[in-house]
């Protein structure tokens, strides 16, 4: 490795390498297979250092694009921040997802409920539920899209995914593809969200996400939210 790449990667230990690794692979959005050589290589060279075999400024000798992939990765690690959202007013609205096997549902309250059943016809169902709560969110904002306001609450029952999503980012390879996408669309619109936590039991999506009908006690659900 060479110049600040080296001096990244030579001052932590195999273990914290990996742990690095995959956070790395989470923000980029990319399977660490597709580098096994190059981590390997980095990971030898980290055991010569801390057995004394070479110094921190000896060369590495890795090719070119291993070098680029390891700054990229450096790069990336180093300018990853936390999301601000700065809300300046009140949220006027809500949207309430969940997801279940029977598929993704949303309610959104602006002045008047709406219930959608969001398409799911080209969509492959995720690994992971995180990463359907999440699609679920992504799917229903882009339902939404032509009457959102500039403020506004996104409430999920998952708390893994609300600290993801408030963050900007996860250790997740497939959750952190998704929150880009939101994140991407939320920016390009001009809309500030923050993503709340509200238990299944007091969300108005859970039953329709299951293939209940929206009932009224549904709908008290929601408006307490909105409040």
């Amino acid at each position: 490795m060479r110049h600040a790449g080296a001096q990244f990667f030579n001052h932590r230990g195999n273990g914290g390498c990996g742990v690095t690794f995959l956070y790395a692979a989470a923000i980029l959005c990319t399977r660490l297979c597709e580098y096994f050589f190059f981590i390997k290589a980095v990971r030898r060279r980290l055991s010569a250092l801390h057995r004394g075999i070479v110094r921190e400024t000896s060369p590495a000798n890795l090719p070119s694009a291993a070098v680029g992939l390891g700054e990229r990765l450096r790069h990336n690690i180093e300018n990853n921040h936390k999301r601000i959202i700065n809300s300046t007013e009140r949220a006027s609205a809500a949207i309430i997802t969940d997801a279940s096997i029977h598929g993704w549902r949303a309610v959104f309250i602006l002045q008047t409920p709406a219930t959608l059943k969001l398409p799911d016809e080209n969509e492959r169902w995720p690994f992971l539920i995180m990463q359907a709560e999440a699609r679920a969110v992504r799917l229903a904002l882009s339902a939404f899209s032509a009457i959102l306001p500039s403020t506004m609450d996104v409430w999920v029952d998952n708390t893994s995914l609300q600290g993801a999503a408030n963050k900007g980012s996860s250790n997740s390879h497939a959750l952190t593809w998704e929150l880009r996408v939101i994140c991407e669309f939320l920016d390009s619109r001009g809309v500030q969200v923050s993503f709340a936590y509200v238990r299944s039991a007091e969300n108005p999506a859970d039953g329709i996400s299951r293939g209940r009908v929206f009932t009224l006690q549904d709908l008290a659900k929601g408006w307490n939210l909105r409040k």
